[in-house]
């Protein structure tokens, strides 16, 4: 039997299902947490990432994510301490 010819079984022991996502628990969303700029709306939990030279400049330039204070990465750290 050629392995070109067989089909992938969708229930390998290395498979993962789809994350399901989850609600935050209460008071933990962006908004709070130290690592959100409420003025900026940016997440500075990871480094900034890199963005495409637009209109052909050739500086590479950064941004950190901007995220609303709604939402929840799981990350939380309470603003403050």
């Amino acid at each position: 039997m050629s392995w070109a010819n067989k089909k992938p079984s969708h229930k390998s022991a290395g498979a993962t299902a789809e994350p399901v996502p989850q609600t935050p628990p209460a008071g933990q969303t962006c908004a709070g947490c130290q690592y959100w700029t409420p003025t900026t709306t940016e997440c500075k939990r990871y480094p900034p990432q890199i963005l495409q030279p637009y209109g052909g400049n050739p500086d590479i330039r950064f941004a950190f994510p901007k995220i609303a204070g709604s939402d929840w990465c799981g990350d939380y750290v309470k603003s403050g301490g």
